[in-house]
């Protein structure tokens, strides 16, 4: 058996309060997710300080490795993901119990990370009501897990520990400079899921737990345990979601920062280690598997009940909930099933087949619990005919979405995928819809305006890709996905110049987020990537108009082309779509989900002003749609319009054909509906 050490517990501490305060959202632990990071490194060292001395002992076996990881793992996660299915059953329509279930059955088959990675950006706002995405780690943990003790066992056929030592730090080095490169190259989410990104952050625990003991004073052992303290404070109260980019290079300050702790508290025991030891801190330390695992359902339920929104009392109130989740979790699920034998021991009386074949039959019950929730459609008998149409509009998009919406990836910047001409298609286009998701979602409404009329139109749309001609500026992405933004756009702006048939060119954008991210870049006096030849020292919403001007519609004049921008529609901050279903599915009042015009008006509306004062382009305005002189709703005309915060759903789109906005096919004059 490995010592016990007192103060690695009270690291634990240090790492899931720093997850459980960044997840109620206090302003002071915007870094907090690296706390996961912590984890990472401690699960690497102790874990692999096991694998070594049961190997040098002579009594490795793999069965038993996995045994114990069953016994610690799985029972406490499987209640809670049975607890959060019997929650989820009680509060989500049908069309968002699918997505849990997916979502459930995922994590009984530790392939979280995989699902999340598909599906959205971890720190996006819609991801803070999903019940299971921290199960994302717990995947990453052992996926490793399924490698390593076979890495360990043939590392120790190696007569020389330095040449261990040297293959496991060059891996760890490798892999963090691999992380690195991904993180400017690659999409953001990929490398914050993948495995093979994170798989150095543990081995860094490992390489600690491979080296030997380093002898020092009490006084180095001061600095470099408190050095420790002060990296993973820096990350934790200064780290943004998105600001440095991580991981990467960045994930180095909280795992260099723990394993400075780890390696100094061997043998000394310095105030750093003290003060990790305290009786509490240690308490909390043992609670952090079930506190982890308990809070964040906790978090998303309450979200999502709440529009989205925590108050700083329901935070607190929702933490102290969890630290009695987690306590319950650890005295009576935890402790009885980890103890190997006496009184109070759940399975460790058992042999390992019995214990193996226990969790093979624990995670059939949570796949078959997540099928049945699957193929039952999400038990529709729940919801009420309004509530079925509202669950209904979430998934409401055009049926060629995906041929027609191309990805952030080099392969779909190509233009003229089959199915994205519509009208009549014996004529060539006339006119094209340019943009992001935004186009797409606006799509039937042209369907509808083409229909009948011996013209067609084309499609051009990539998924959060703003279509501003060569310019070089990104909301969020960068690397892979920001050069295939780059490479389609350049593709739309020489395919409209060459075609002489398309006369009229609609443009349609989440222009809020460009808005915003120049906002941004003003805050953090970077103005370099909103466009060399715009005058920095205007103020956001300036930079803006000129950007629209310049970067989008006179390029498009230039070729002798029409240009018509059309608005935005609102956005809800309190989910648009996902609310309507949410409310309609409680039978809460529908008007719950609208929004204030004021509101309006200093996000969206602030925006579409801009867009109606650009001079060469005809301008389509949304908002008589949506709003009247108080509000603005996603529920107009008794119509689920929207899919979530501000994506139209396909009978939202209809509106603008049905309210007779009459898009012209030759725009001469401003559309303004105010």
């Amino acid at each position: 058996m490995t010592h016990y050490r007192a103060d690695i517990d009270g690291l634990r501490a240090v790492a899931v309060l720093s997850v459980l305060f960044f997840h109620a959202g206090f302003p002071a632990f915007g870094g907090g997710f690296v706390g996961v990071d912590i984890f990472f490194v401690i699960s690497g060292y102790l874990i692999t300080q096991i694998l070594i001395k049961s190997i040098d002992a002579g009594n490795f076996s793999i069965a038993d490795f996995y045994k114990r990881r069953a016994l610690r793992i799985l029972p406490a996660y499987t209640a809670m993901c049975l607890a959060s299915a019997t929650i989820a059953i009680w509060l989500l329509p049908p069309g968002p119990l699918i997505d849990f279930s997916e979502s459930l059955l995922s994590s009984a088959l530790f392939v979280a990370n995989f699902y999340f990675a598909g599906q959205m950006n971890y720190f996006q706002s819609a991801a803070e009501e999903l019940p299971l995405l921290h199960m994302w780690s717990l995947s990453v943990e052992e996926q490793f897990y399924v490698i390593w003790p076979f890495a360990i066992l043939m590392l120790s056929m190696l007569p020389s520990p330095r040449l261990r030592l040297f293959l496991v730090g060059a891996g760890t080095l490798g892999g963090a400079i691999f992380c690195e490169w991904a993180i400017r190259n690659k999409s953001q989410t990929m490398v914050f899921f993948y495995t093979p990104f994170r798989a150095w952050e543990l081995m860094i625990g490992a390489l600690a737990a491979m080296s030997p003991v380093l002898k020092m004073n009490m006084r180095s052992s001061t600095v470099l345990s408190t050095s420790g303290v002060l990296l993973i404070l820096g990350a934790v109260l200064f780290f943004e979601p998105r600001r440095p980019p991580f991981p990467g290079i960045s994930a180095l300050l909280p795992c260099l920062g723990a394993v400075l702790i780890i390696i100094t508290g061997t043998f000394q025991s310095t105030v750093v280690h003290r003060l990790l030891s305290q009786r509490h801190i240690v308490l909390i330390g043992l609670l952090s598997y079930s506190l982890y695992l308990w809070h964040w359902p906790l978090f998303a339920f309450m979200r999502y009940l709440n529009q989205g929104q925590l108050g700083l009392v329901l935070a607190c109130v929702l933490c102290v909930m969890s630290l009695g989740l987690a306590y319950l979790s650890w005295r009576f699920i935890e402790t009885p099933f980890r103890k190997t034998k006496g009184r109070g021991s759940y399975f460790g009386n058992f042999g390992t087949p019995s214990v193996l074949g226990a969790s093979v039959l624990t995670i059939l019950l949570t796949a078959i619990t997540a099928a049945a929730l699957f193929y039952t459609n999400g038990l529709p008998s729940r919801a009420s005919a309004l509530a079925l149409t509202a669950s209904e509009a979430l998934d409401s998009q055009h049926s060629l979405t995906e041929k027609c919406l191309r990805e952030r990836s080099p392969e779909n910047s190509l233009l003229n995928l089959k199915g994205c001409v519509f009208g009549d298609l014996s004529k060539k286009p006339v006119a094209a819809l340019w943009g992001d998701s935004h186009a797409n979602a606006i799509l039937p409404a042209f369907e509808k305006q083409f229909s009948g009329k011996s013209a067609s139109f084309e499609l051009l749309a990539m998924r959060s890709c703003t279509p501003i001609i060569g310019e070089e500026f990104e909301p969020d992405y960068t690397g892979r996905a920001a050069r295939a933004c780059h490479a389609f756009r350049d593709l739309v702006a020489e395919y409209l110049a060459k075609s002489k048939e398309i006369d009229v060119i609609y443009v349609s954008s989440y222009w809020s987020a460009t808005l915003n991210r120049l906002r941004d870049l003003e805050s953090e006096r970077s103005s370099a990537r909103s466009g060399a030849d715009l005058d920095v020292n205007l103020d956001p919403e300036e930079i803006f108009k000129e950007m629209v001007k310049r970067r989008i519609v006179a390029p498009l004049r230039e070729v002798e082309k029409k240009v018509v921008l059309i608005g935005q529609p609102p956005h809800f901050e309190h989910g648009g779509g996902r609310c309507l279903a949410r409310k309609a599915f409680l039978n809460e009042p529908l008007s719950d989900c609208d929004q204030s015009l004021a509101e309006y008006m200093a996000s969206v509306g602030k925006v579409n002003g801009l867009l109606r004062e650009i001079e060469g382009a005809s301008f389509i305005d949304l908002e008589q749609i949506f709003c009247d002189s108080l509000k603005c709703s996603p529920y107009p005309e008794n119509t689920f319009a929207f899919r979530d915060e501000h994506h139209l759903s396909v009978s939202g789109a209809l509106l603008l054909a049905q309210l007779n906005l009459n898009i012209p096919l030759e725009p001469t004059v401003s559309i303004d509906a105010r």
